[in-house]
């Protein structure tokens, strides 16, 4: 008997003595690591080299999205395409500028604040020479900031060269409207015309009348299909619009710091626009590329930037969970505001990030609102940029086909400074007081 009970004694030293070697941590030094262990330690080790490098694999980006799209239950729009190369490049970089979108057919970004300052006193003598020069503007709408703005600099520097603007239309973003009002654009016979087009598709024909009558077309935002730049049409301005959806990215990654859940929903305008489904491409790419613990739960269209209470109240009340929206630009913002407020959610509720700087936005802003930031254009210096193209058309430069204005990011902080910069005026006494508070 004590012979057995010394035998388990031994036996049960012997497995203590294993158990304590097993559990022994081997220095990452000894030639002993497992194999198992050294597996996993280059796993983690490339985990941190890939997050460290500027841009990952393209379906790395593109998983990521499908696998939100499956998860809760959306679908990318019709038009959306998948992220380009370049795409990918600049969600990964510094955004700073030095990565730029292409143009719609791969032309290559000029930008506006270089091209007009390249503009020499020669040239400024040849097109003041020029006698009686006119242009037409044919808007998609007129009334709010943005189209206002681009008005305003267009005319303003177009009078600077002596070029009179004989009209202004509108067209209520309606494609019958607008082609109408290029025809009779073209029957004025103006030397320029600059157009925002509705729709790249159905304005073809009636673009290519006017430049049968010999007139110098300029877009604004996107170009139409089946004109060719430097041939049919002079260039189209736009604002970097990928790199505007990106900023917004960051703003709603921002606003969001400190959160246990990151629930973003996204209110887009539905129909096929280069401008706002480059938004919405740059931002759903830097969200995927950059912010793993931000997820998309929920997307949804509408058609009428001045009629989206509705569709944000019920984007709201389906997902509950949603604590930052993004929409393209001011004018759908103003609807989200209105609905969050309806709904009873705080500024610490939900936030929004937008583009442009309509009054209603810039105060909510400046109140400390929903709004936490705005990734603005500057859209009377892309009329600059529009109108220095025309005049210089005229003589016979060579313009660049593409142009791009820098869109600049607007906070709290820098909104005085940055509202006077790009609407040329001091900020509306309510926003400035509101700053104080």
């Amino acid at each position: 008997m004590k012979k057995l009970v010394a035998i388990i004694v031994v036996i049960v030293m012997v497995t203590a003595v294993f158990t304590a070697c097993a559990e022994t941590t081997v220095p990452e030094s000894s030639a002993d690591i497992s194999a198992e262990q050294a597996t996993q330690e280059a796993t983690e080790t490339d985990s941190e080299e890939s997050e460290s490098e500027a841009a990952p694999a393209e379906e790395g980006v593109t998983e990521r999205l499908d696998a939100m799209a499956a998860e809760y239950g959306w679908q990318q729009p019709f038009w959306y395409e998948e992220p380009s190369e370049n795409t990918l490049k600049m969600a990964e970089s510094a955004l700073d500028g030095s990565v730029l979108n292409f143009g719609p057919n791969g032309e290559e970004a000029v930008l506006g604040s270089d091209f007009v300052a390249a503009v020499t006193e020669d040239q400024k003598n040849q097109i003041e020479a020029l006698d009686g020069m006119t242009a037409a503007l044919c808007m998609r709408w007129t009334g709010s900031f943005w189209p206002n703005q681009q008005v305003a600099g267009i005319t303003d520097t177009l009078a600077s060269y002596g070029i009179e603007v004989i009209t202004t239309t509108d067209a209520n973003s309606d494609d019958v409207t607008q082609i109408s009002n290029i025809e009779a654009a073209i029957a004025m016979e103006p030397d320029l015309l600059f157009i925002h087009p509705t729709n790249e598709a159905t304005l073809t024909d009636v673009c290519k009348k006017a430049v049968d009558a010999g007139i110098k077309i300029i877009f604004m935002d996107q170009a139409v299909d089946g004109l060719e730049a430097g041939t049919d049409y002079v260039t189209t301005v736009t604002c970097d619009n990928l790199l505007n959806g990106m900023r917004h990215a960051d703003i709603v990654a921002q606003a969001l710091e400190g959160k246990t859940e990151k629930n973003v929903g996204i209110l887009y305008y539905a129909p096929q626009f280069t401008a706002t489904n480059d938004r919405y491409e740059g931002f759903v790419t830097r969200l995927a590329a950059k912010y793993p613990d931000i997820n998309i739960v929920a997307i949804a269209p509408f058609e009428d930037a001045l009629d989206t209470e509705a569709p944000a109240a019920a984007l709201l009340t389906a997902h509950p969970e949603i604590n930052a929206i993004y929409t393209e630009w001011d004018e759908p913002a103003i609807g989200i505001i209105s609905a969050a407020r309806a709904a009873g959610l705080s500024s610490e509720d939900l936030a929004i990030g937008t583009d442009l700087m309509s009054d209603e936005v810039v105060l909510d802003l400046a109140q400390g609102g929903y709004v936490k930031g705005i990734s603005t254009q500057d859209p009377y210096q892309q009329g600059v940029a529009e109108a220095t193209a025309g005049a210089l058309a005229l003589i016979g430069a060579d313009v660049p086909a593409f142009i791009e204005v820098v869109p600049t990011v607007v906070t709290r902080d820098n909104l005085a400074d940055i509202y006077e910069e790009v609407c040329g005026e001091p900020l509306f006494e309510e926003a400035a007081e509101a700053l104080k508070q």
